[in-house]
This record gives C-alpha cells, sequence and structure tokens, in this order.
C-alpha cells in the first residue's frame, strides 16, 4: 500500500508543477537506499535488502506527503 500511496502523491505533486521536488525526494530515498544495501546487505544478506525497501518506501512516502501537506497549507 505505501508504494502506491507514494505513486499517487508524487503524481499530484507533478500536477502541481513540483517534479523537482519529486526528483530531489527520489534523489534521497536512492541515496538512502544504496547506503542500506552497500552496509547491511554484506553482514545480514536478503533480509537488510527487503527492509532497505521497505525503509526506503516509508521514506520516500512521508517526505513526499509533507511537501504535499506543507504546500497545500500555503494555498
Amino acid at each position: 500500500p505505501f508504494i502506491y500511496v507514494d505513486i499517487v502523491i508524487d503524481n499530484i505533486l507533478k500536477g502541481l508543477d513540483k517534479q523537482t521536488v519529486v526528483m530531489i525526494i527520489n534523489i534521497i530515498d536512492l541515496a538512502f537506499s544504496t547506503i542500506f544495501i552497500l552496509i547491511f546487505v554484506p553482514i545480514f544478506g536478503i533480509k537488510a535488502y527487503l527492509i532497505s525497501i521497505f525503509i526506503s518506501e516509508i521514506l520516500n512516502l512521508s517526505l513526499s506527503l509533507h511537501f504535499l501537506l506543507k504546500f497545500m497549507r500555503q494555498n
């Protein structure tokens, strides 16, 4: 469910002409995922990879939702 809600919020932001924000959030998400995978997958294996996907998606959703709510309060 996190992935679907994140996709909807990202598309709403893109429709509001906030593509740059979506790109920055996705870069932050990618950087977090890459660092997490590089550090923890060699130690914990596939479990760390699955956890990184879950945490990364929650991070992306949280940042996108935060920005959308912030944008809506301003208008």
